[in-house]
């Protein structure tokens, strides 16, 4: 039994070909863990035997959901289904294995357990980066953003948790609000929140709507899209597709990302992640080179930059 960032994980047989020791891998190919809140990372030759281990769930989950692949492209044709109660996902407590990118439903799957069993913490169910107090001078920026902008409509690309998110605190100019979230009863939630007017007055809201969405898919149109702490979570793949269905495209007049910011001397070559997974990284650099420009920097729970593209 192997446990990292609080998550457990049964082993199984390394990958044909992986490196038996750190020393055959590059020293600079370190990932995160898992577990949004901490700093330690997977040297290679972790990497290599969580590989194995996410191929050996990879063929056990592939075999009830065989049936469905030639279902419909907005059907979720995959869904750990045990993870998608609340009240199941906590009193369970077996052993957890992050669902690959390569099974249809994995961002849904491996979201809805970190929520279910608050790995981001239970006061701010969206983790640290999204507490109160972590967010104070994003808020001001960003209201005075909007405002300067004059911008009338928001999306906001996994939103989070708005009951304990810092949203709550913002005053939103008036805006037309869109939040979209992969988490079915985060974004329940969000839309109960959203039916108590005082709550639309009390933020500065015009309307607010919460729905079920994946980043890396079509995103309904607004003058701002929002993506706070959302890219830094999810694998190349998907990366690439936010970048090709939505910074390229003209539903927006502008896109703003909001990640930890990489240190100079900390630049990596890019590796590869599975959805829910932490990996910093700057989308200005390969293999992405998105041409956006830093707006904002503050201290929060890690040092953190708002990067703007505009048409």
């Amino acid at each position: 039994m192997l446990s990292v960032g609080g998550v457990r994980f049964n082993r199984a047989p390394p990958l044909s070909g992986a490196p038996t020791g750190a020393a055959e891998v590059p020293a600079n190919h370190l990932r995160f863990s898992a577990c949004h809140g901490s700093a330690r990372c997977w040297p290679a030759s972790l990497m290599w035997t969580c590989r194995s281990m996410l191929g050996a769930a990879r063929r056990r989950m592939l075999a009830p959901a065989q049936h469905c692949r030639t279902a419909s492209k907005d059907r979720r044709v995959f869904k750990l289904e045990r993870f998608l109660s609340k009240a199941s996902a906590r009193q369970e407590g077996e052993d957890v294995e992050v669902v690959p990118d390569t099974v249809p439903g994995a961002s849904e799957a491996n979201f809805s357990r970190i929520y279910a069993r608050e790995e981001w913490g239970a006061d701010a169910l969206s983790g640290l980066g999204s507490r109160e107090e972590t967010t104070r001078e994003f808020r001001v920026f960003l209201e005075s953003f909007l405002r300067d902008n004059s911008v009338r409509s928001v999306v906001d690309a996994g939103c989070g948790h708005w009951p304990s998110g810092y949203q709550r605190f913002m005053n939103w100019q008036g805006v037309h609000y869109t939040g979209i979230d992969v988490v079915p009863y985060v974004v329940a939630e969000n839309a109960a929140y959203f039916q108590a007017e005082q709550n639309l007055a009390t933020h500065g809201l015009s309307s607010a709507r919460a729905l079920c969405g994946d980043v890396s898919e079509q995103l309904p149109p607004a003058e701002l899209l929002l993506v706070k702490d959302v890219l830094m979570h999810l694998p190349n793949r998907a990366v690439h597709s936010f970048l090709e269905k939505s910074v390229n495209s003209a539903k927006y007049r502008m896109v703003m990302l909001v990640q930890n910011e990489v240190p100079r001397v900390a630049i990596r070559d890019m590796v590869d992640i599975e959805p829910g997974q932490l990996l910093s990284f700057d989308i200005t650099k390969p293999p992405f080179s998105a041409r956006f420009e830093p707006v904002f920097r503050w201290k929060s729970d890690e040092p953190k930059v708002a990067q703007l593209w505009k048409k």
